[in-house]
């Protein structure tokens, strides 16, 4: 059995990254690594990652599989779970996935892969396969579903997005509920806690992050989120509300667009799915090859790279802690410039700003019950 959960050399994956020999599998050669491509030492196996804003999809016909091939989808919010591979040579997997004959592209996209040291993702541009063109749903067939399945499982992964893309149904958060950790204008009580409310919330409590520090913007008006300098001391953990929506059925893409919404307050400026393939399918129809890691590839990287660090505000995937329990979510840091920022030691932007209420330190208690 194939594991992804080792502990991840963020030194060697970065490298492996610039060099365009960092893989993300997330279907077919889940199944098929173990006796095939990298059996001859062409892909090693290195650690678990997620793609953002993403979804599985089934979206061409492929007569070989009897059905639909799976594919990735922009999703806003949403991630798909795979694996990292070392790549020693793409022509095999270039060959397997039917480039050349027009049945997948090859893209350049970000990555998170968790640091068990912080619970914090950091992110990396990696290489993954694509359907060229979509068609739209097209049920798999059994076969091609059974081993799709297998795999996903051999990595230790979820099948559960997996078998909502196989009926055609909207998903793309691992389950049926998914979480935002807030802990500045959009929590419970200021000036922004409506926008919150608009997707399918389930409920809404109080959550902290540790190994992370705040701060307040040289305007005064909202705070950032850091990571903390180890070197600094043990900061106080950050407060914050855990807003916990549905994401099942109709309520994931409902919970989609507040993502879409967020990124734009935010100021999120991460690269999506469909511009990625239409950069690459742009490239194929001027004839570039976009099969080795060439200097053209490594130059995307680098691209992709500085227009993730444009943002203001970047959105990762990360653990927080509420009622005891660890619960991996969606939170924002602050990826701005750190001139006229001012710590705010006590972690909690409420109680900083003189707006802490104290009925928010009881429970959970049903959305339709809080103000």
């Amino acid at each position: 059995m194939i594991r992804s959960d080792a502990i991840p050399d963020f030194e060697r994956i970065r490298e492996l990254s610039r060099q365009g020999r960092l893989y993300f599998g997330y279907g077919s050669n889940l199944s098929e690594l173990d006796d095939t491509i990298a059996g001859r030492g062409q892909l090693a196996s290195i650690c678990r990652a997620f793609v953002p804003d993403t979804a599985l999809v089934f979206d061409r016909y492929s007569e070989a599989r009897g059905g639909g091939v799976l594919s990735l989808s922009e999703f806003p919010g949403g991630f798909v779970e795979g694996s990292l591979f070392e790549v020693n040579a793409w022509n095999e997997l270039v060959e397997k996935e039917g480039v050349r004959r027009g049945n997948y592209i090859r893209i350049s996209l970000p990555v998170l892969i968790r640091d068990p040291s912080t619970g914090i993702c950091r992110q990396e541009i990696a290489q993954s396969y694509v359907t060229a063109r979509p068609e739209g749903f097209v049920k798999p067939g059994g076969d091609y579903l059974h081993f799709r399945r297998q795999g996903r499982a051999s990595h230790g992964l979820s099948c559960h997005d997996l078998d909502l893309a196989a009926a055609g149904e909207p998903g793309g958060f691992g389950g049926d509920r998914f979480a935002i950790f807030t802990y500045g204008t959009l929590c419970r009580g200021e000036s922004r806690a409506r926008v919150m409310r608009t997707g399918p919330l389930a409920e809404v409590s109080l959550a902290e992050m540790k190994g992370v520090t705040l701060w307040r913007h040289s305007s005064g008006e909202y705070p950032c989120l850091l990571e903390a300098d180890p070197a600094a001391g043990k900061p106080k953990p950050v407060a914050g509300d855990l807003w916990t929506y549905r994401a099942d059925g109709e309520n994931a893409e409902s919970l989609s667009k507040l993502f879409s919404r967020l990124d734009a307050i935010e100021s999120d400026a991460r690269p999506k799915i469909e511009g990625l393939r239409k950069i690459v399918i742009s490239k194929l129809d001027r004839n570039h090859s976009v099969d080795e890691a060439s200097d053209e590839t490594r130059k995307h990287i680098e691209d992709l790279t500085a227009d993730s660090k444009s943002s203001e505000y970047r959105r990762t995937l990360v653990d927080v802690n509420c009622h005891g329990r660890s619960h991996r979510v969606w939170t924002y840091f602050y990826c701005g410039p750190m001139a006229g920022l001012l710590p705010i030691t006590s972690g909690n932007w409420r109680k900083y700003a003189g707006r802490w209420d104290e009925s928010l330190e009881s429970d959970s208690m049903p959305v339709e019950d809080r103000a």
